[in-house]
């Protein structure tokens, strides 16, 4: 009987380490965001799988908004029209701009009063963290700042990596990705003469 019990706090312990663990990740990331740490971002985000991430969610705006239909050439097509507009939010300084003020200045210059970006405060108590949360086995996801609806908020997916948890995706709020898919408009459109 002794030995079950050790077993089972020694289980549940366990969980509870694991499932705290991507939270402590995140305020790590939330803070150095805050901070303006370009360095420590940096060192938290996977910007191949950040800017793949940026790329899909930007051409599928771009489809719904032309009504395009959708394959694999168009989305190729559009990938890579797309390509230098996600260049300009995915350096470590932009992306860092992104996740703090809500806005992609860099392409949007005209930031919104409504513009929520991430923060400590944003991520909520631990218990709303953990209720927005979705866990997997090696990846963690969840919307924040936590008090928003989740069309406004930013989704972001951390994935376990070399034994630390990294930003791997980021799911823009619909009005951004909808904005920067008329950017994509206007840079394809004939210039008339």
């Amino acid at each position: 009987m002794r030995k079950t019990l050790v077993i089972i706090i020694v289980l549940a312990l366990a969980w509870i380490g694991y499932a705290a663990w991507p939270l402590y990740d995140l305020l790590k990331l939330a803070r150095a965001v805050e901070r303006g740490d370009v360095a420590e971002v940096t060192h938290r985000v996977n910007f191949a799988r950040v800017r793949a991430s940026l790329t899909q969610q930007i051409a599928e705006a771009y489809l719904q908004r032309t009504g395009a239909r959708p394959g694999p050439l168009v989305h190729g097509a559009v990938a890579s029209v797309a390509d230098p507009i996600v260049a300009k939010v995915i350096s470590s300084e932009a992306l860092a701009e992104l996740l703090r003020t809500g806005w992609p200045r860099t392409v949007l210059p005209d930031q919104p009063r409504d513009a929520v970006g991430i923060s400590v405060a944003g991520l909520g108590s631990v218990w709303q963290l953990f209720a927005a949360s979705d866990y997997g086995i090696v990846r963690y996801e969840v919307a924040v700042p936590v008090s928003l609806p989740p069309g406004r908020a930013f989704r972001l997916q951390l994935r376990l990596s070399q034994w630390r948890w990294h930003l791997t995706a980021v799911q823009l709020p619909e009005p951004i990705r909808l904005l920067l898919a008329d950017e994509i408009i206007k840079a394809t459109k004939p210039h008339s003469q």
